[in-house]
């Protein structure tokens, strides 16, 4: 059966979810992760680890971020840390960091996170040849996909989001905190733009903001094609994790527990989507009208006076209770003091606010569920069950035997005197176990009266439990080759180069006798195969495996491509190639990674603006000039209808649309191809690193800013 692999935020959160027996869990350490705000320091998570493989529990650390060049002497002390501590797997984003560890720690599991953006059959072929054990895969692939690429990969484990939070843009593609704030979706302090304020007309509509995933029972349709069930929510509450847990352990159990649904839309809910998954179109995956917690929908309020008001619902209420009350006009929420149940299907309540006849009541916080959290988040709440025969005989050690395993005191049993004892009180005293994880079935055999110091049992027996609990404690033996260094020299800049989209900006690049050019737009070759002397086609960001032929047979003629995503990466290796920004390279282990793949050019990660050092006979390129793709994504906010395919929609190719974000930004939404969506920034982006080569890279401008913006640079060489 498939794990369930469930987040966690703290330390509390991780003693309850094993208590509740989750397979396993994935927590941040205290630093480099995707989620800042739940990082933990070492000693704690070290606590967690042992709790955890007490009870055969997997830990999986994240540390599925970005790293910066300057960062990475950190990173490789913080990795030795880690792995001291014992962890099950590392997840990881950086290719960097796939490259070190790989080459140092080859024995350590390793986990590809959704920001690896593995999203193709090459991708996967791509993780395997590169030491990768799990592939978390993307939330925009299809069940029929994921089974296909089961059945094709049985060596590489498949991990598959079931609930939780959605991304609207592919994960690790997503460019928006990035650019306009100072966190960072890839460097673990991502803004969440998206849901904000995003519109055509509506200036209440947030377009951007998706459902809350939950797959519920058809999560049985992958279980023999998934080895891991992943639930989002490392920051959400201890009554989300509970009921969450709860709830998916009931259809793994073939008995789904609805009351327990109930409770998880209580904790949280931004109303629910099944998502690509199965092929949810964008108006089932958007919710555009609330980007927070909807709770539990109750009823509507059938009458009401000055104290009290009455709601239809066969659904619960409790004293000290949330409720929110909707109505198109405003929205209120009070605790519930009074409460009476008039039917079966009405309840009264105290009325704190305005209300109206018809409105909407929702429960967003539930108290009924608080006492059995909190036995449950007890330490040792479980208990390991081991059946003990205990052998006694006078004047010789007490003899116990564990497992086929014997313990053997170190003191004899006496002859009575004035304190008798027997068998009862040995019972009594290995039964005291409270403050451990052990819990003895005991059979005592042998004499029955005798005397022995409960201070030496006591003693004896927290020996035996010391070792059985730390016969329980596994570890993990890595072997560790030497760390890699590299020679560095200084940067030298050789030039400008230039990418195109339209033929107006490629007329402009051939007035300025541009002879090499970059085409980010790969309809646009044919056009211009006469125009300059080379031509590198640019590959998109997104490449399904339906397209992979198509794409293959289009950029055939050229000598020389460059890869936006590691399928291609894999898929043309005995091609000359270059590398796109969309790979996110921020460190030179990651040009190291990509010279195993032939690869003469790394255009580096905007992000990282310290990025000034290159290894030798390895090329870099940086942006020094562009509208910024912010993020790609299948989801389409033009169009609602909308579900895999783009081939029967053509307006956003026949109209240029914009959404205005909440602070006035218009923000360019055009068509990448195949399937895909580009929301573009507002204003470009200038960008200073040194690197041996600077990229102007036109997306959306028009002839005459296309002119302006390359006379502005050409005349500053």
């Amino acid at each position: 059966m498939s794990e369930l692999l469930v987040p966690i935020k703290d330390k509390d959160s991780a003693v309850l979810a094993i208590n509740l027996q989750a397979d396993a869990i994935y927590v941040s350490g205290p630093a480099f992760s995707a989620r800042q705000a739940a990082s933990l320091n070492l000693e704690d998570l070290n606590d967690i680890i042992i709790y955890a493989h007490l009870y055969h529990t997997k830990v999986y650390v994240t540390l599925n971020t970005l790293i910066f060049d300057n960062e990475f002497d950190d990173v490789i002390k913080y990795v030795d840390d880690l792995i001291s501590l014992n962890i099950d797997a590392l997840i990881i984003q950086d290719l960097g960091l796939l490259y070190y560890l790989k080459n140092v720690y080859p024995t350590l599991e390793l986990h590809g996170s959704t920001q690896m953006h593995l999203h193709n059959f090459n991708c996967l072929a791509f993780a395997l040849a590169n030491n990768i054990k799990r592939v978390v895969i993307p939330r925009e692939l299809s069940l029929d996909k994921i089974k296909h690429y089961h059945h094709i990969f049985p060596l590489l484990s498949l991990e598959v989001f079931i609930h939780g939070a959605l991304c609207t843009s592919y994960s690790g593609q997503c460019y928006y905190s990035a650019f306009y704030q100072t966190g960072s979706g890839n460097r673990g302090s991502c803004e969440q733009n998206c849901r904000r304020h995003h519109y055509f007309n509506n200036k209440d509509d947030y377009q951007l903001s998706l459902k809350d995933l939950a797959i519920k029972n058809d999560i049985l349709l992958l279980n023999n094609s998934v080895d891991s069930f992943k639930i989002e929510g490392r920051l959400k509450s201890k009554e989300y994790l509970y009921s969450v847990i709860k709830y998916y352990q009931s259809i793994l159990n073939n008995h789904e527990d609805k009351v327990m649904f109930d409770n998880v839309q209580i904790a949280f809910n931004r109303q629910y989507t099944k998502g690509k998954l199965l092929s949810a179109s964008s108006n089932e995956l958007s919710n555009k009208k609330r980007i927070n917690n909807n709770g539990l929908y109750l009823g509507k309020i059938i009458s009401f006076n000055n104290k009290y008001l009455d709601i239809k619902t066969s659904k619960k209420i409790y004293l000290k209770d949330n409720i929110r009350i909707v109505n198109d006009n405003y929205e209120s929420g009070w605790l519930v003091k009074e409460v009476n149940q008039i039917d079966n299907n009405v309840i009264r309540i105290n009325k704190d606010n305005h209300v109206n006849k018809n409105d909407d009541v929702y429960l967003v916080k539930s108290n009924r569920l608080s006492d059995e959290i909190k036995v449950c988040s007890k330490k040792y709440y479980r208990k390991l069950n081991y059946d003990i025969s205990i052998f006694l005989e006078l004047n010789k050690p007490i003899i116990v035997l564990v497992n086929n395993n014997s313990f053997i005191s170190d003191f004899v049993i006496e002859k009575p005197i004035n304190n008798i004892m027997n068998h009862d009180d040995i019972v009594k005293i290995f039964s005291k176990t409270n403050d451990t994880p052990i819990r003895f079935n005991i059979d005592v055999q042998g004499t029955r009266e005798f005397f022995v110091s409960k201070g030496l049992i006591n003693s004896f027996k927290r020996n035996i439990i010391d070792n059985l609990v730390n016969s329980n404690l596994f570890k993990n033996k890595l072997i560790k080759n030497n760390n890699i260094s590299f020679n560095k020299e200084p940067v030298s800049f050789y030039g400008y180069k230039f990418c195109i989209r339209t033929y107006e900006q490629a007329k402009i690049l051939i007035k300025y006798h541009v002879e090499e050019v970059y085409v980010d737009n790969l309809k646009l070759l044919n056009e211009i195969n006469k125009d300059f002397k080379v031509i590198i086609p640019v590959l998109p960001r997104v490449i399904k495996d339906e397209y992979f032929g198509e794409i293959i047979d289009i950029i055939t003629p050229y000598s020389k491509v460059m890869v936006s995503e590691l399928g291609m990466l894999h898929k043309l290796k005995n091609k000359q190639l270059e590398v796109n920004l969309s790979m996110n390279i921020t460190n030179i282990y990651g040009l190291q990674l990509l010279k195993e793949y032939n690869v003469t050019n790394v255009m580096v990660s905007f992000e990282d603006k310290l990025f000034n050092n290159k290894i030798v006979n390895q090329t870099t390129t940086s942006l020094a000039y562009t509208y910024l793709p912010l993020m790609i994504m299948e989801y389409c906010p033009i169009n609602n209808n909308k579900k895999d395919k783009c081939n029967d929609c053509h307006l956003c190719q026949e109209k240029q649309y914009y959404l205005t974000s909440d602070n006035n930004k218009k923000l360019p939404l055009v068509y990448r191809g195949y399937d895909c969506l580009e929301l573009f920034s507002d204003k470009p982006l200038f960008n200073d690193q040194k690197t041996n080569y600077k990229m102007i890279s036109f997306t959306i401008e028009n002839k005459d800013e296309c002119e302006k913006i390359l006379a502005s640079f050409l005349n500053n060489i």
